[in-house]
């Protein structure tokens, strides 16, 4: 009961100021199929590893905001800055989203350059799908998702469980996952899992949107990797 009483608390307050959510990461890809020995022991290391990843998402209910990034890196193993071991399993790595107009802007690191993206117009295809998962108390309800890709990696359908927490705070959520009935306390995809570790009531969060003038549409930047490309095969 009293359990009960102070999840209501939290909820109730949420709503009305601040909240910060923790993530850790899990690999969960069964490394014992993999028959090359390097690539297993290489695998290993990064199942170890992956553990030590940790990642925040603060609201900001009073501006409708929300900023998500990673706070905690892989072991040395992998390098302090490998952006790639870092943010492998997540569409993004670092995302701002305004619930007013429904922009989500992510930070992308390319070749020394740093991009804002807006993924306002990302294509998701989703439905509840009847099952639940309890996280920090709060029971989630999981929807089958699919994320469609179609820019200089090809045309792709990634496939997504996602574990909504219809009691607190709706629409906000880690990386692109945003604009959802709930709060978005988990997510898996193929070799990867992010669940929410911590949830905690922080008042009126500092959140430092980038501004309009430094942020490109998803078209533009595809077009801009597209350019990229052709330039470094002398096209």
């Amino acid at each position: 009961m009293l359990k009960n009483i102070l999840l209501f608390l939290i909820s109730f307050q949420a709503f009305s100021q601040g909240l910060e959510v923790t993530y850790g990461k899990i690999y969960t890809k069964d490394i014992s199929q993999i028959e090359n020995i390097g690539l297993r022991s290489r695998a290993s290391d990064l199942k170890k590893n992956v553990g030590n990843i940790k990642y925040s998402l603060k609201i900001n209910n009073l501006k409708n905001k929300s900023w998500f990034k990673y706070i905690e890196q892989m072991g040395s193993d992998f390098g302090q800055n490998n952006q790639f071991q870092i943010s492998i399993g997540l569409p993004t790595e670092e995302n701002f989203y305004n619930q007013k107009n429904n922009n989500n802007i992510s930070l992308e690191e390319i070749s020394g350059t740093t991009y804002y993206i807006n993924y306002r117009n990302v294509e998701f295809e989703w439905e509840f799908n009847g099952n639940k998962k309890r996280i920090l108390g709060y029971e989630c309800k999981e929807i089958d998702l699919i994320y469609f890709i179609n820019d200089i990696r090809g045309n792709k359908k990634l496939k997504y469980k996602v574990w909504l927490a219809t009691e607190l705070p709706t629409g906000y959520g880690p990386s692109i996952f945003t604009n959802f009935p709930g709060l978005v306390l988990g997510y898996k995809s193929e070799n990867f899992e992010i669940i929410a570790e911590d949830l905690s009531i922080i008042e009126n969060p500092e959140i430092n949107f980038p501004n309009e003038e430094i942020i490109i549409s998803l078209e533009d930047f595809k077009k801009l990797m597209s350019d990229m490309i052709d330039s470094l095969h002398g096209k």
